[in-house]
């Protein structure tokens, strides 16, 4: 049932996004594609796993805080959207958001340092592992620490940040372009014929499109 829940829900983003891309929906739309597209950046967030990514080992209720901590530290990139009186308070917002949104990943940090779970298949092994050639990372809390602090914050910063900010302010159309990413790619593959047909058309249609 879940299962055919998720295929509706992605048909449904994916004509909302086609209906978008083609100005056949209202103005009063764009807050809408706006919220939506930030679900389905959630979503992609979420199924990448942060914690698989960063130590190598899959934690999905760490995975939401540390997404939570992310998006308290780039905020400012949503401001916009929510209410144009609050730039009023941009600056004190910006601020509290990096106290908070820090403290959350120093807490985080601190709990992967002490768990001393961090596996070889990971950023912060690979990281460290091109300064020290020994177990060094594995016997050094502080250098455990300092590693994972460091990469979820350039996390936030260099990657999650920019990637939120070009799909939320800086592209148009955006839901059309996520939807499209996300959907498709799932829909080739699930274990249905006619969805299948249906991916394989619609990439077909895409390429014939934007070839001409």
């Amino acid at each position: 049932m879940n299962k055919y829940l998720d295929i509706i829900f992605k048909l449904f983003l994916l004509c909302l996004g086609f209906l978008d891309f083609f100005n056949l929906l209202p103005g009063s739309f764009n807050i809408i594609d706006k919220l939506l597209t930030a679900i389905l950046l959630f979503c992609f967030w979420l199924r990448l796993s942060p914690t698989n990514f960063i130590i190598g080992t899959k934690n999905k209720k760490l995975d939401w805080l540390i997404l939570f901590g992310f998006y308290i530290l780039v905020i400012d990139t949503f401001l916009p959207f929510i209410e144009k009186d609050i730039s009023i308070y941009s600056t004190l917002i910006s601020y509290i958001s990096l106290i908070l949104g820090t403290s959350i990943l120093i807490i985080i940090a601190f709990y992967f340092s002490k768990k001393n779970n961090i596996k070889e298949l990971s950023v912060v092994y690979a990281v460290t592992n091109l300064i020290k050639k020994t177990n060094y990372l594995k016997n050094n809390l502080w250098l455990r620490f300092f590693s994972i602090f460091i990469i979820l914050f350039a996390f936030s910063q260099y990657l999650f940040g920019l990637v939120n900010q070009w799909f939320m302010v800086s592209l148009d159309k955006s839901l059309f372009i996520v939807a499209l990413i996300y959907a498709i790619k799932d829909l080739k593959s699930e274990k249905i014929k006619i969805l299948n047909i249906l991916g394989r058309k619609l990439t077909f249609k895409l390429n014939r499109t934007f070839s001409i």
